[in-house]
């Protein structure tokens, strides 16, 4: 699957990302993204960073981080789902 993002708003886009197959995503724009690579997509992702926004990736630990082309300002953080869900079950 390939998927142009254009984000120029204020605020936040927030994508979540579930599933096997390859995913490409180009990210464009001036706004802020914040990519939630969710624990069941095991598919290679990759993102085109193009935009001048700050590009957040969000990655199960465990999980390989998402391929970068390009590279427009983006910042990986590795985060526990088990943790996750406690905080949701609260």
């Amino acid at each position: 699957m390939a998927v142009l993002v254009f984000h120029d708003a204020k605020g936040t886009l927030d994508l979540y990302l579930h599933g096997s197959g390859p995913m490409l995503l180009t990210i464009v724009g001036s706004g802020s993204v914040n990519i939630h690579i969710e624990g069941d997509c095991t598919g290679l992702v990759t993102l085109n960073i193009i935009g001048t926004g700050e590009v957040i990736i969000y990655v199960p630990m465990g999980q390989s981080p998402p391929q970068i082309i390009r590279g427009g300002e983006y910042t990986i953080v590795y985060y526990d789902p088990e943790e996750e869900a406690e905080k949701d079950e609260s």
